[in-house]
């Protein structure tokens, strides 16, 4: 024997014959399914790779594609491609925090479908009718005493209980200074190695921000004579501003309050 079941079956009973025809068609159903959602699986693997390659960010294409395939396969089991109306049920069934969200959902399964497109596939692109009018915001320009104040505030911060490891005290007046004087985006400076800032030139390297782009920039004579005074006191770590369990965020310091007169007299100087 080779440990295989058999089962008789009697194909002249009617009975019989009807149960059969269901099983091979949800059989059928099932690869179908499979064959299905793993093609579409294997084309958005492929599509992150490309992106990724090009300089986008991977992440920036995992919230919404994902959820649709599992919706199409799940809802469409014997399609063998995406249609509109997969699109408009997905949309349907989702509850989207803000109309920028479903924007960017809406952005992500064009390139996605674009990409199907691309390498042969049949399906359906999101059109222009699906396009979400985001209301553009209008900046405001602070005064020169609005940005005084704003610098104040940070200079006199005082230090809490529940972060006094961290000195944010010290830390936050050349963190954002580092933002809002040398253009840099609210996540760079804390993501700064300590080889990444040139104290003699000034130069700072910024490690793959926006698109995975890397750039230099170079700091004020001022910025940078406040780092020379920030990098004297803070702890010799790997990171420029971290936690005092050496986690990037926000830097401890050997000197405590004491750093913060230094960095106050280069401040108002």
């Amino acid at each position: 024997m080779d440990g295989r079941i058999y089962i008789a079956i009697d194909l002249n009973n009617a009975e019989t014959k009807i149960m059969l025809l269901i099983i091979i068609k949800t059989a059928a159903k099932a690869v179908s399914k499979v064959s299905f959602k793993r093609e579409l699986i294997a084309a958005y693997n492929d599509m992150l790779d490309v992106k990724t390659s090009l300089g986008y960010i991977r992440h920036n294409y995992m919230s919404h594609i994902l959820p649709f395939i599992d919706f199409c396969s799940d809802n469409y089991p014997n399609a063998s491609e995406i249609t509109k109306e997969m699109l408009d049920q997905w949309l349907m069934s989702r509850s989207f925090n803000t109309d920028n969200t479903r924007r960017i959902a809406i952005i992500n399964i064009r390139h996605y479908t674009r990409y199907l497109k691309a390498i042969g596939k049949n399906t359906y692109i999101p059109s222009s009718e699906y396009n979400v009018k985001v209301r553009r915001y209008r900046p405001y320009i602070f005064t020169e005493s609005e940005i005084s104040l704003l610098f104040t505030s940070i200079d006199s911060l005082t230090n809490r209980k529940d972060y006094e490891a961290s000195h944010p005290e010290i830390i936050l007046p050349v963190v954002f200074r580092m933002e809002l004087c040398c253009g840099m985006r609210p996540s760079e400076p804390l993501n700064l190695k300590v080889e990444d800032v040139n104290l003699k030139t000034g130069d700072v390297f910024i490690r793959k921000s926006k698109r995975g782009k890397s750039r230099h920039i170079v700091m004020s004579e001022d910025m940078k004579q406040l780092c020379v005074v920030y990098y004297q006191f803070a702890n010799e770590v790997y990171w420029s501003f971290v936690h005092n369990d050496n986690i990037a965020v926000i830097a401890t310091c050997n000197s405590g309050y004491s750093v913060r007169a230094n960095i106050q007299t280069v401040v108002n100087a």
